[in-house]
């Protein structure tokens, strides 16, 4: 067991991993689908001893806790949270976040056990889970991304189901931002990349058919710096 914020404990069936026993929320229901990744694995370098994935906002939630609401609230059929350890902080804080939702059971947690090789490695634990679903494709959901909404999530869903792209990118004013969607076909190629760079060098392969979807300035908006640490806690 896990100790938790607000419950005594949070189950452990929560953090899945290969060789823990598995319950029912790995996403066996998920196969055909669309599925999401939030990673949230990360160091935190950047703002120095305050970890940006527990800073709070005005109401008091924290900034995982709220990436987690914006993207239950599309239409994804399984939600899987990356994290670097399985009894850390930002561990406890998502699964307190979860075990509080009447909709814990589209949620899992998965480790990076090689977290330290940087965003890669995320990218890896999170994309195994997707091919563990047999889902269709993934949307690849940044932890410190906050203000990304599920309709934009379920926009790209919609997207994919229409196009059939290997990549599906939100733009705004002609630029594209994140989350990703990627299909199946591709999870190879993610699963191949390594070192703390993301998907987004994929996007340039030859032949990738990849469509964009307009959406709203959120897409570029990451809360990664003490600046935009104390702007998140005013909203």
């Amino acid at each position: 067991m896990v100790a938790c914020c607000r419950h005594a404990y949070v189950r452990r069936d929560l953090l899945c991993r290969r060789g823990w026993r598995r319950a029912s929320i790995t996403g066996a229901g998920a196969a055909g689908g669309i599925v999401a990744v939030i990673t949230a694995a990360g160091r935190s370098s950047r703002t120095g001893e305050r970890h940006k994935l527990l800073a709070t906002d005005a109401a008091g939630r924290s900034m995982i806790a709220r990436t987690l609401a914006q993207v239950a609230s599309s239409r994804v059929a399984g939600i899987c949270v990356v994290v670097p350890d399985v009894d850390g902080r930002v561990a406890r804080a998502a699964a307190c976040a979860i075990e509080e939702r009447t909709d814990r059971e589209r949620f899992v947690i998965r480790l990076a056990a090689d977290a330290a090789q940087g965003l890669s490695a995320s990218l890896r634990a999170g994309v195994a889970y997707a091919r563990d679903c047999r889902a269709a494709g993934v949307v690849i959901c940044l932890g410190d991304m906050p203000l990304v909404t599920g309709a934009t999530i379920d926009a790209l869903a919609e997207c994919h189901r229409a196009t059939g792209a290997d990549a599906v990118v939100p733009e705004c004013d002609g630029r594209p931002g994140n989350p990703v969607l990627w299909d199946a076909r591709r999870f190879g190629d993610l699963m191949g990349l390594t070192g703390d760079e993301g998907a987004r060098k994929l996007l340039r392969m030859p032949g990738l058919h990849k469509v964009s979807v307009s959406t709203d300035a959120s897409i570029f908006v990451d809360f990664d710096t003490p600046e935009a640490l104390d702007v998140f806690a005013g909203l």
